[in-house]
């Protein structure tokens, strides 16, 4: 859970994906290069998306959902949210009804339209093997947010 945090509050600084191997090698490797404590900006932002994500996460479809259970889908959604804005491009009701559908196409659930099916494939080989990849953590995210926006 520490290690996610790290990850979101880093993504969140520079909006730029970072292998989880890496970012623990540079707080191992360069202790004089010391990480800056959460701002209260950083903070605010960080309350309003977990905020949102307890909201969402009490609709059953979504908390049992490998988007809330697992950690790359989470991650991918989290990040997306950050990184777009997504609280601001859509409202709160309608980021979790796209959510919500988009859960269920990931759970197998529910097929996705014939316009997206090629789309969330390539998301689904994206989210299986060499996940922390940075370059593969970017193309899986931009799949996350055509297929959720197309939604």
């Amino acid at each position: 859970m520490w290690e996610m945090l790290v990850e979101l509050v880093l993504f969140l600084r520079s909006t730029e994906h970072k292998n989880p191997v890496a970012i623990l090698k540079s707080f191992i490797r360069t202790p004089d290069n010391k990480q800056h404590k959460v701002t209260p900006k950083e903070e605010g932002r960080l309350r309003q998306i977990f905020k949102f994500l307890a909201v969402a996460g009490k609709k059953p479809r979504l908390s049992a959902s490998r988007l809330f259970v697992n950690q790359i889908h989470f991650y991918t959604m989290t990040t997306s949210i950050i990184a777009d804005s997504l609280l601001t491009e859509f409202s709160s009701d309608d980021l979790i009804a796209r959510l919500c559908s988009f859960a269920d196409i990931v759970d197998e659930k529910a097929q996705p339209s014939r316009a997206l099916a090629k789309t969330v494939s390539e998301y689904g080989e994206l989210s299986r093997r060499q996940t922390t990849h940075v370059a593969r953590r970017q193309e899986r995210q931009e799949k996350f947010l055509f297929v959720l926006r197309a939604l």
